[in-house]
């Protein structure tokens, strides 16, 4: 299982997520950004 399905099961869960992407690829994040673009309004910046 990666990361990114291990946070999206612990959030459909009810838990809070934080994922940190120390890979020099950064593919957690550009996963990430993908999902957060689809999910526009539910997901917000400071």
């Amino acid at each position: 299982m990666t990361t990114v399905n291990l946070a999206h099961r612990l959030t459909v869960a009810g838990l809070r997520v934080l994922v940190v992407d120390s890979d020099p690829q950064a593919n957690a994040t550009s996963i990430l950004d993908a999902v957060a673009r689809e999910l526009v309004g539910t997901v917000t910046a400071p």
